[in-house]
């Protein structure tokens, strides 16, 4: 077991968990700690050895990201190591299909088969939502994707797809976290009633 290097900077938050490190992937062996996961780590991938287990305080800072889809259970997950701004820039011109919501535990495609789609243009977002078209303001707050007012058309639709409808842009107006891996892009989202989800969204 080794401890890995903290940088210099003061951490915003700090958890306790094992990796193992593959490449230029970090396996997680097991999460140590409850509530929302980190964001970020404290090392740049190029001080971390290839096929050696660490045991560490995993600290978030702004600046490095650590990617994740999933780390619950005993599976081991891959996790990426970036930049936060190049999350930034590479979303920027990009749209995206809705394929998991994990809050409603069916595929993203709204229920008259239409698909919820997002896309990001020059600090703005856009899209369908299932019943109408929306857009909106966003903007980084340090590693964290901040999405402003969200205005949309008036059309009306049957009840089902009408709720759904709201349920998402109360997501995407309560982001607590952002991942890209991939042609993936993954939202997590904390509601000011409390509920909690992630929205899954697949490149176009």
């Amino acid at each position: 077991m080794r401890y890995l290097h903290h940088l210099s900077a003061r951490p915003h938050r700090s958890y306790r968990q094992s990796v193992w490190i593959l490449g230029s992937s970090i396996v997680f062996l097991g999460l140590m700690v409850s509530g929302r996961t980190p964001l970020a780590i404290a090392q740049r991938p190029d001080e971390l050895r290839s096929a050696t287990t660490y045991a560490h305080v995993l600290n978030r800072y702004y600046g490095w990201l650590g990617l994740w889809s999933d780390t619950s259970g005993s599976k081991r997950q891959p996790i990426i190591v970036s930049k936060s701004a190049d999350i930034m820039q590479s979303l920027n011109g990009t749209s995206w299909i809705l394929s998991t919501w994990n809050q409603v535990n069916q595929n993203g495609g709204s229920l008259n088969q239409q698909p919820i789609t997002i896309t990001f243009t020059d600090n703005r977002i856009s899209g369908f939502s299932g019943c109408n078209r929306f857009s909106g303001p966003y903007h980084w707050e340090g590693n964290r994707l901040k999405i402003g007012e969200i205005m949309a058309s008036t059309r009306g639709c049957e009840p089902g797809v009408m709720e759904r409808e709201t349920a998402f842009i109360a997501a995407l107006s309560s982001l607590d976290s952002v991942q890209v891996i991939g042609n993936q892009l993954h939202l997590g989202y904390k509601t000011a009633n409390g509920e909690s989800g992630s929205l899954g969204f697949t490149r176009q």
